[in-house]
């Protein structure tokens, strides 16, 4: 029989957990949290929100002109009390991304959220019922 070397991997290494959590610390480290107060009022600036539950979502928010928080997509209004606000808790803090949303592209989004009925002097969301 003839000798026949092994096959090398050639693969890319694979990432570790060690190397992940290394990774999501230096992207915390370039992009700190914020509170909520630091935030500008219609800037179109594409953000992370952090909740009361100090869970991350995998979404991307922005402030819009009625000093309330949008989630992008789905198109979703962040209520900011009452005990009903998006997933039951509550924004804490943000972080701006990279990416800004055309003036366009915000109302749209804002339009799609606040598709509400008022009925019988109260406001009830249009959920398809």
């Amino acid at each position: 029989m003839k000798y026949r070397p092994p096959k090398l991997d050639l693969s890319p290494p694979k990432r570790t957990k060690i190397d992940e959590r290394r990774e999501r610390e230096a992207y915390d480290r370039a992009h700190p949290w914020k509170p909520l107060s630091e935030a500008v009022i219609g800037d179109g600036v594409v953000c992370e929100l952090l909740f009361s539950d100090l869970e991350p979502v995998k979404a991307h928010f922005f402030l819009g002109d009625d000093d309330h928080w949008y989630r992008i997509d789905p198109p979703e209004r962040v209520h900011k009390g009452h005990g009903w606000w998006i997933y039951g808790r509550s924004p804490m803090n943000w972080r701006p991304t990279n990416r800004k949303l055309t003036p366009e592209k915000r109302a749209q989004i804002m339009r799609k959220a606040n598709r509400n009925l008022n009925i019988g002097g109260r406001w009830v969301e249009d959920r398809g019922w």
